[in-house]
């Protein structure tokens, strides 16, 4: 029956175009949907074509256009396939009938990822980032990945983490998806994450500007994946707190700061420069002070209070020239 019909739209079409009795006419029967799964689509896929040789089989494999995005079906019209039609075969201009509507609405169909892949290449990219420094390491997926479909395709993920992003309870590792070397999209994936160090932990209250020893801490194995801050872990010489400590806290790196060559209530050497005068006094600072900076210093007597330059260790200058 279908035989019937196409032998009768051919005859139909024959009678309407002009064709010389060696011409073919070729007619195209647009589809109302065509659901595509490759990156191009083809003429067979959007219309059903009737001819009487082998052009029939060269005109539905001809590559027609690129497939839309999933999600953005796109009406392919009439007007859109006979002008590629003809610039591909211009001796067809003329001879091409039509049957079905106007246009035809392409989708793409997508195939589905593998929700189980996509999870292991994101955790073991995390693990293999976080190992190196921290030991044992936990990676937990978190929250939901919905289905997800991608285009017919050599199809390749390359994981990665933000700049930004430091060591927290959630991480995310971005996986960006190619489909034939070209990007499709990137997909966020979550975790949970411990990460254990070996950590230096205060062993009792410690005050501010107390000057650390090795006896202040224990070394103990911690989860430090929810630590915003920065371990310490540099040399505890001549460093002291900057902020109080309370016993089983982590020593951090913004608890400290080196002690400065000169400190509040210190007794220190004054150089005095008048002209071609020097001599040297002490006197005590009435705050800390670093290298190059000027605190405030007061005599022994309490009798005058006066600026010096910090220039080492316990010594400022007073520079009169």
């Amino acid at each position: 029956m279908s035989r019937f019909i196409s032998l009768s739209a051919l005859i139909f079409a024959s009678l309407l175009l002009p064709a010389s009795a060696n011409e073919e006419v070729v007619v195209l029967k647009l589809r109302a949907q065509a659901g595509v799964s490759a990156t191009n689509y083809t003429l067979g896929e959007v219309a059903a074509v009737m001819a009487n040789s082998d052009l029939k089989s060269e005109l539905e494999k001809m590559p027609l256009g690129i497939a839309p995005r999933l999600g953005y079906p796109e009406a392919v019209s009439r007007a859109r396939i006979l002008k590629f039609i003809e610039s591909r075969h211009p001796e067809l201009r003329g001879r091409i009938g039509w049957q079905g509507g106007k246009s035809v609405t392409v989708r793409s169909i997508g195939v589905q990822f593998d929700r189980q892949n996509i999870i292991a290449a994101a955790r073991d990219f995390l693990y293999a980032r976080l190992t190196p420094e921290f030991e044992p390491v936990e990676v937990t997926p978190v929250g939901k990945i919905d289905d997800l479909y991608h285009p017919a395709g050599a199809f390749a993920v390359v994981p990665r983490i933000n700049d930004a992003e430091r060591l927290n309870k959630r991480m995310c590792v971005w996986l960006d998806v190619a489909i034939n070397g070209e990007h499709y999209r990137s997909i966020p994936v979550w975790f949970a994450v411990s990460a254990y160090k070996t950590v230096w932990v205060a062993k009792n209250d410690l005050p501010v500007r107390h000057v650390i020893t090795a006896d202040d801490f224990a070394a103990e194995q911690r989860d430090i994946a929810g630590i915003s801050a920065a371990v310490f872990s540099d040399d505890l010489n001549s460093v002291w707190l900057k902020k109080p400590m309370t016993a089983g806290a982590v020593f951090l790196t913004e608890n400290v700061e080196q002690i400065p060559p000169v400190r509040r209530a210190q007794d220190v050497r004054v150089k005095v420069i008048s002209g071609k005068v020097e001599l040297e006094t002490r006197g005590i600072a009435l705050q800390d002070g670093k290298i190059g900076q000027r605190v405030q210093i007061a005599r022994h007597d309490n009798a005058k209070i006066y600026f010096a330059q910090v220039q080492g260790e316990g010594m400022v200058l007073v520079d009169g020239r």
